[in-house]
């Protein structure tokens, strides 16, 4: 379940038929496939924001024209980077924090750790009954703990540990999917 999953059943569930995308391919598709027609028109009834290595000046000050016009500002994250082999590279919360100082306006955030994310990936079912399964504590975990969820951190053994990130703390640390079908793996965090 992504947050571009996520964003798009918000978006449904909410009524708003049409979007301006600052985003990737992939977040169009999900939106399309939810029934939220992308526009480059005024005619967005929400202005829906993803993570886009191709993302320019225009994109940034039409997204913010059209907030300041009333559409809705919708962010599928907040992340301000993810890793890569070079070191931490801009994410999604970056182009989020462009057009929120473009637009004057804060956006909605969908993904991890607010709860709407959550809420789409849970539906009816009770939280208590689930189990988070992510590898930030600062979104993951801490989103879980948050709706009364269980959590594990996925961490793999060259990764340095985080703890000293956060006070949100897993229920149970792994160095992989596969450590879930054998208990001997797992670890108290």
């Amino acid at each position: 379940m992504t947050c571009g999953w996520s964003t798009a059943v918000c978006l449904r569930e909410a009524g708003l038929a049409s979007a301006y995308v600052v985003g990737s391919d992939g977040l169009r598709r999900e939106l399309d496939r939810a029934g939220v027609r992308g526009t480059d028109g005024n005619d967005a009834e929400a202005v829906v924001v993803g993570c886009d290595e191709c993302v320019s000046y225009p994109h940034i000050k039409r997204a913010a024209r059209l907030i300041r016009q009333g559409a809705r500002f919708v962010a599928t994250n907040d992340d301000p980077t993810f890793p890569t082999p070079e070191g931490p590279a801009p994410a999604t919360g970056t182009i989020v924090a462009a057009v929120r100082a473009a637009s004057g306006k804060a956006p909605h955030v969908v993904g991890k750790p607010h709860p709407a994310m959550f809420e789409a990936a849970l539906g009816d079912r009770d939280p208590a009954a689930a189990v988070m399964v992510g590898d930030r504590l600062d979104t993951d975990i801490r989103g879980a703990r948050r709706m009364g969820m269980s959590a594990l951190l996925l961490r793999r053994g060259d990764e340095r540990p985080q703890h000293h990130e956060t006070e949100v703390t897993p229920d149970r640390v792994i160095a992989s999917l596969s450590d879930l079908l054998n208990e001997s793996a797992c670890h108290d965090a």
